[in-house]
């Protein structure tokens, strides 16, 4: 069945940097290499 490796736990935290840019960390399952994705201030303050 297509998708059924997939993680079923996926975890994201979304922090501020000193810079005020947000970096939201994604771990899909393995513990030891969470994702780091920064989300352009821009982005964030239009939707929301």
């Amino acid at each position: 069945m297509p998708g059924s490796n997939m993680p079923k736990h996926v975890k994201a935290v979304a922090s501020q940097t000193d810079l005020g840019n947000t970096i939201a960390l994604v771990n899909f399952g393995d513990e030891d290499a969470p994702i780091e994705i920064l989300l352009e201030k821009d982005i964030i303050d239009a939707k929301m």
